[in-house]
């Protein structure tokens, strides 16, 4: 359970049901967000991966490929 609380002037003062709502949805938005953006960055790996296998199945060395890619 959450602890709906917040410390104004020193004392622990508890949300209200607005602000406990008004919580809630950003920390939904933050979860849906950060999942999106794992998601996606977890996906252009794959994507990284799978071009570079392409490549190889094309007949480019590791060099060619690197250099295709900007890597070192």
């Amino acid at each position: 359970m959450v602890a709906y609380t917040h410390i104004v002037n020193g004392k622990v003062i508890p949300f209200t049901d607005e602000e406990k709502v008004e919580w809630d949805t950003k920390m939904a938005k933050l979860k849906a967000e950060t999942k999106a953006r794992e998601d996606a960055e977890a996906q252009a790996k794959i994507d990284k991966e799978n071009g570079k296998t392409k490549l190889k199945d094309l007949g480019l060395s590791e060099d060619e490929i690197k250099a295709l890619i900007g890597e070192q």
